[in-house]
């Protein structure tokens, strides 16, 4: 990655071609809506406009459109394949988010985190109404601009300067490409199941990574998962789902995101404009500890008592004193009544289930 130097209210980020393939392993499809070159970022354009910020972002192939139903009954629509997320870092906030939107797979190396961000996407709406259920903390931090335009290798995008810190043009940022995911399949665009998952959990909208290439006979069945899966984890245990995103120099997209394992997310630095340093305590560092999330799966069952399972490198104690109550949530978003916790041990969660007259329901989870 390099980046032009900030003229006025624009900066440049530019990147290499031919790396698209994630840590250097991963393969597309051979199939409609997965052109080589289609995900392969080129350049990040930010120039501020009278109503707002214009961002562009320029492939090294033009991507291709894929006709699908948005809905039953509906009638057909083409979108692209890319997904591009845009994480800010603000320098006159305190600590943001660690982990970006689920399914990615990955978090900000900084501390401080991210504070604002854009998706750029072709069922934008889709989108913002699952990740407003789903991670409902970040995605109030993020902007789903509708309206996008697709012209040749660059889509364009008007965003209001709320959906991007007040100094944009001297933030540290993280750009990460990811192929759409078919959700519960195409045709129903249902968004998946509400669940608020740990950072190493699948998301139903974003193309997951298997160890070979998923192949399709048809573009989606519309039946369920996906059987066009990209290929070449190497190993196949919390790798990440992205395909490209831009680096700072001295650094290589395969080495960060070849940077992972089991517990461990790959942990990726900003990029800041040319003649703009990172701010104070914004050097690399160990990766820091996820986010806690707002829902914990219920490992085990005896009685009344409940151990919940919590994510690696999540402090229960810390996060979960004694005496905090919760919400025991059935399958199905049903109610299941509530509990207290007594207590952590060994990365578990035990928390006492109110009596209520029914018992605890099996595959349930405890909202905080």
């Amino acid at each position: 990655m390099s980046s032009v130097p900030a003229v006025a209210q624009e900066v440049v980020f530019q990147d290499p071609s031919g790396d698209e393939n994630g840590p250097g392993t991963y393969t597309l499809p051979s199939v409609q809506g997965f052109r080589k070159g289609s995900f392969d970022l080129r350049e990040v354009r930010l120039r501020a406009m009278a109503d707002g910020v214009e961002v562009t972002v320029t492939w090294q192939s033009p991507p291709e459109r894929v006709q699908v139903r948005t809905s039953s009954g509906a009638v057909h629509r083409e979108i692209p394949m890319q997904v591009v997320d845009l994480y800010f870092q603000d320098p006159t906030q305190g600590p943001g988010h660690r982990e970006v939107l689920p399914g990615r797979r990955v978090v900000v190396q900084d501390p401080r985190g991210w504070h604002r961000g854009i998706i750029l996407s072709g069922i934008p709406e889709v989108l913002e109404a699952h990740y407003r259920r789903v991670a409902p903390d970040r995605a109030q931090d993020l902007c789903f601009p509708q309206g996008l335009r697709w012209t040749g290798r660059t889509v364009h995008a008007r965003v209001p300067r709320r959906c991007l810190p007040a100094e944009w043009s001297r933030s540290g940022v993280l750009v990460l490409v990811t192929a759409l995911g078919a959700g519960g399949g195409f045709q129903g665009m249902a968004g998946g199941a509400d669940r608020r998952a740990a950072w190493d959990a699948e998301d139903p909208w974003v193309r997951r990574v298997d160890a070979v290439v998923g192949q399709c006979n048809v573009w989606e069945d519309g039946l369920g998962a996906s059987p066009c899966a990209i290929g070449g984890c190497q190993p196949c245990e919390g790798h990440p789902f992205v395909l490209d995103l831009l680096v700072p120099e001295g650094t290589t997209q395969q080495g960060l995101l070849g940077a992972y394992g089991p517990g461990r997310p790959a942990a990726l630095p900003l990029v800041f404009p040319a003649g703009t340093a990172p701010g104070e305590g914004s050097s690399p560092g160990p990766p820091p500890t996820p986010d806690p999330p707002s829902r914990l799966p219920v490992a085990s069952i005896r009685g009344e008592t409940l151990s919940l399972r919590v994510p690696p490198g999540i402090d229960p104690a810390r996060e979960w004193p004694p005496g905090t109550l919760g919400a025991l949530v059935c399958p199905g978003d049903q109610p299941g009544g509530t509990v207290v916790v007594r207590g952590a041990a060994g990365g578990f969660l035990v928390a006492d289930h109110l009596p209520d007259g029914r018992p605890p329901c099996p595959g349930s989870e405890v909202a905080f």
